[in-house]
């Protein structure tokens, strides 16, 4: 474990950290399973949306988790409540950003990803909002996590030195009945 875990204001986890990614990922492409099962439409056009949608969920999530990686200490400075407005306009602002570069080469280059009424501001609400979610629920799964580590940690040393304070007594008062044992045998 790194060295964060020691800092008394941490409430963002480190996102740099395997199980945080892996765990970040299987939790986007549920979501992104879960969206494509909505239309209920078991086709090659289904599997064509599955795929635009997770390649565009993972863009956007991996981004999302290497700046916060980027970012873990500097907005660990902040309370819990301004720190997690500043990753909610910062999830935003990625896909925002993200999205609108994604319909202007869907524009640019005629890939009809957007097609019908999903205009890319449409889908770029959906996005935005569908991050933030995603965003929320795993800092609230992983500060869960950290805090429930902590006490763990915690716990075992209380334990250890439980055992380490029965130890000790038992050590000198053998020490002392071999001392007396000694004496009685050889004084000098």
């Amino acid at each position: 474990m790194q060295n964060f875990h020691s800092l008394k204001n941490v409430w963002l986890t480190n996102f740099c950290e395997n199980k945080q990614i892996f765990v970040s990922v299987v939790m986007i492409q549920i979501v992104v399973v879960i969206y494509a099962l909505s239309s209920l439409s078991f086709n090659l056009r289904f599997l064509y949306s599955l795929s635009i949608l997770t390649l565009l969920a993972h863009f956007i999530g991996m981004t999302v988790i290497i700046i916060l990686c980027k970012l873990q200490s500097w907005l660990n400075q902040f309370n819990v409540i301004y720190g997690v407005l500043l990753v909610i306009t910062i999830v935003v602002g990625i896909t925002s950003i993200i999205s609108q570069l994604i319909g202007f080469l869907d524009l640019q280059l005629s890939l009809q990803l957007i097609t019908g009424d999903n205009s890319i501001n449409h889908i770029n609400i959906k996005l935005s909002l569908s991050s933030v979610i995603i965003c929320l629920a795993l800092m609230r799964y992983f500060y869960i996590q950290d805090q429930w580590h902590k006490q763990i940690k915690k716990l075992s040393e209380a334990k250890l030195m439980a055992l380490q304070a029965r130890i000790k007594p038992h050590f000198l008062f053998n020490s002392l009945n071999s001392i007396a044992s000694l004496i009685t045998i050889d004084p000098e």
